[in-house]
């Protein structure tokens, strides 16, 4: 989704991946330039994460030496945030996704984060107007849920319930 979005719209368009905090093989194939020569593992991170659909150690190369150009940036998520995402996605929206399909709903508060790192990107790329901000969509490509079994996702939303119950 994310190349034919930059593929149509071009600079309109701020592509971001996310992943989990124990399994960024993205963020390390590109950070390294190694892409799928280096795997999370290879630097003392386990892969493990609830977030199945993102538990990968090692990047793709062919993804990744397409990808890294057209991408603004990519940023990790703890599972705690994910499975609470996941919990409000439910009791909300009535939405029952698994967590890895939850990781792109925190995107634009990153993006709009009030800090000189944000600020200055914003500025950057001419996303610093308030009228600007006001006519941007923030776009998730979320999907799966439908087949993870209904006992694992259930475990798993009464732990983003009480993640949410332990916040308030």
């Amino acid at each position: 989704m994310a190349y034919g979005l930059k593929l149509a719209f071009g600079d309109a368009v701020h592509c971001f991946f996310a992943e989990p905090v124990h399994s960024p093989c993205m963020l390390l194939g590109m950070l390294t330039g190694e892409h799928d020569a280096i795997a999370v593992q290879d630097i003392g991170i386990d892969n493990t994460t609830c977030a199945d659909g993102l538990a990968v150690g090692r990047a793709s190369a062919f993804v990744g030496r397409v990808m890294s150009p057209l991408l603004s940036g990519i940023y990790t998520l703890q599972d705690d945030t994910l499975l609470a995402l996941l919990a409000l996605a439910y009791d909300s929206e009535g939405l029952r996704l698994e967590p890895s399909a939850l990781a792109g709903v925190p995107g634009m508060l990153r993006v709009l984060e009030d800090s000189p790192l944000w600020r200055a990107w914003r500025q950057h790329v001419g996303l610093d107007s308030p009228t600007i901000q006001a006519n941007t969509t923030h776009i998730v490509w979320s999907t799966g849920g439908s087949m993870v079994p209904r006992a694992v996702w259930e475990e798993e939303y009464q732990r983003g319930k009480a993640l949410l119950a332990s916040r308030r």
